[in-house]
């Protein structure tokens, strides 16, 4: 089994692939990156036992899985990552591009 540090590394090296996709407006190809991604990024979060002692490694990853997943366009998806965060741990640099996902989508 992977440990939460090398399924972390992977959705980054992914990510970084997801930018250079976007950055040459290869939309379907950054959205799938993005999405592989992501994949990787929960499976990190959900090695983290919820607790004290698991923050904010555990927020900083649901909250990336939830920049991901908005991303590749699922909405829903990145605003459960989100929720799941419980908003215990609302750290000061929290990416605009999260925060957006409740300012500029409706969630009926």
């Amino acid at each position: 089994m992977k440990t939460v540090r090398e399924l972390h590394d992977e959705a980054m090296r992914l990510a970084n692939l997801a930018m250079v996709a976007r950055h040459k407006q290869d939309w379907p190809q950054a959205e799938a990156l993005a999405r592989q991604s992501y994949e990787y990024e929960l499976q990190a979060a959900e090695l983290l036992a919820e607790g004290k002692e698991s923050e904010p490694t555990r927020s900083i990853l649901y909250r990336s899985s939830a920049s991901l997943a908005y991303q590749f366009k699922d909405f829903a998806t990145a605003q459960r990552e989100c929720l799941q965060l419980g908003w215990v741990f609302v750290p000061l640099h929290l990416p605009f591009l999260v925060a957006g996902i409740f300012l500029s989508h409706s969630w009926a």
